[in-house]
């Protein structure tokens, strides 16, 4: 259970989470995201971070609209953090130390809350702010994971529980294991063939999308990596 700690205005309400444990050596950078949202009644609204990355902890300023209001704060579908907000703006710390694409803030209760600014501590390994080389391990992992997002919205629940999700699942666990211990670690090697085999069990399903002209070019991407993969192992 998260320890919730409600502090006066412009302090910090610390979430404190259980999560995987980085090195301590691990180097982090703080980038602000100049998102402006406003969550109300019943809203869900999701913040992409154009990539997928590690997130140490998000510092969020934030006020109730125009009553107290709270607001759940959750990454890749789990509640990291509850916040309150009253009708000012203190600023919250949300610590999440995982690794997602995205951020959602969820209406609980209360009026509408006012998310003013939103500043994000992430690993150097995970830069949001440059493009990332598209044959390296973290490049694949998060193109493996994007192209899945585009298939999910079109996709069965067979396809999405027997393909997409294992996908997805198996990405992120190369992307944190490279992240963590570099791309020629042990744990980055076996994170990868677990990912290679995935995609070779999901070679019926891709070449089905292979016949769909709207998906042609995701297919082809798959298989590319796929390859791509098969070579740095080798």
């Amino acid at each position: 259970m998260n320890a919730i700690k409600k502090l006066s205005a412009m302090t910090a309400l610390v979430l404190t989470l259980v999560a995987p444990q980085f090195s301590q050596a691990e180097a982090y950078k703080t980038v602000r995201l100049h998102k402006n949202l406003n969550v109300g009644d019943s809203e869900t609204k999701s913040v992409d971070l154009g990539r997928y990355v590690y997130i140490k902890n998000l510092v969020i300023q934030a006020q109730g609209a125009s009553t107290d209001s709270t607001i759940e704060v959750l990454v890749n579908g789990q509640t990291k953090g509850t916040i309150y907000a009253p009708g000012y703006d203190p600023s919250y710390i949300v610590t999440i130390e995982d690794s997602t694409s995205s951020i959602q803030f969820r209406h609980r209760s209360g009026g509408a809350m006012s998310i003013l600014d939103i500043m994000v501590v992430v690993s150097d390994v995970s830069d949001i702010d440059s493009p990332e080389a598209a044959d390296s391990v973290d490049g694949l992992a998060y193109s493996v994971i994007r192209l899945v997002d585009r298939l999910v919205p079109y996709s069965t629940l067979d396809e999405e529980r027997n393909y997409l999700t294992p996908l997805k699942i198996k990405a992120a666990n190369v992307y944190v294991m490279n992240a963590a211990h570099g791309q020629l670690s042990i744990s980055t090697r076996r994170a990868l063939q677990d990912l290679q085999g995935q995609l070779v069990l999901s070679d019926l399903y891709i070449n089905e999308l292979l016949q769909q002209q709207a998906f042609f070019d995701v297919a082809v991407d798959l298989l590319t990596i796929k390859e791509t993969i098969k070579d740095l192992l080798n």
